[in-house]
C-alpha cells in the first residue's frame, strides 16, 4: 500500500487561491462577499465561498485561514489587476 501524499508549497496554495478567484473577476455578487472578509464582523459572508480553501477560522490561532480570507477579500477590491511579481514586491 502506497502513501504517496504530495506536499504543497505555499506558493503552489496561492497560486490555487488566485486561479480560484479568477472565476469571480466579474461577478459583483462574488465580490462584495469576499471584500466582506476583511472586516471581522462581516466575514461570514466571506465564508460559503471560501471555505475550500481553509478560509473559515477554527479559532484565533487559525493563521491559513486568515490569509485566505484577507487576500481574498483585498483581490476583490482590484480583480482586475495585472501587476507581475508578489503582493509584496515593489512596483
Amino acid at each position: 500500500m502506497s502513501t504517496d501524499i504530495t506536499k504543497t508549497t505555499p506558493q503552489d496554495e496561492a497560486t490555487r487561491l488566485l486561479g480560484y478567484l479568477q472565476q469571480f473577476r466579474t461577478d459583483r455578487g462574488a465580490l462584495a462577499p469576499l471584500r466582506c472578509g476583511l472586516r471581522h464582523a462581516q466575514q461570514s459572508r466571506a465564508w460559503p465561498l471560501l471555505a475550500r480553501f481553509g478560509g473559515v477560522p477554527h479559532g484565533d490561532a487559525d493563521h491559513k485561514a486568515a490569509v485566505v480570507v484577507t487576500v481574498a477579500g483585498l483581490w476583490a477590491t482590484e480583480p482586475d489587476t495585472h501587476a507581475p511579481g508578489d503582493f509584496g514586491g515593489e512596483g
